[in-house]
């Protein structure tokens, strides 16, 4: 992603248990153990039940690095990192 940008994220659930997009706030940590939107960037809705799509507007930081996200239901095994230049 570039940096000081907006990004839309298109996310579609395949699956079949509820999923989310949480991604950490700035210092990489999360400030809320389930993303409601309020505090952290999160998925639109916030719960993406089988068969849907939500988006995620999100203000990516000014400075290259890397962001974690997770999807809340499935914090240990569904991870990963964005990259930002």
């Amino acid at each position: 992603m570039p940096a000081g940008t907006t990004a839309t994220i298109q996310i579609r659930n395949d699956g079949k248990t509820p999923h989310n997009m949480h991604i950490a706030g700035q210092g990489g940590d999360y400030t809320e153990d389930f993303c409601t939107g309020t505090g952290d960037p999160c998925s639109n809705p916030n719960t993406i039940r089988a068969g849907q799509t939500a988006t995620v507007a999100w203000q990516v930081p000014s400075s290259a690095g890397e962001v974690n996200f997770r999807c809340d239901f499935h914090p240990q095994e569904m991870t990963g990192k964005i990259k930002i230049q």
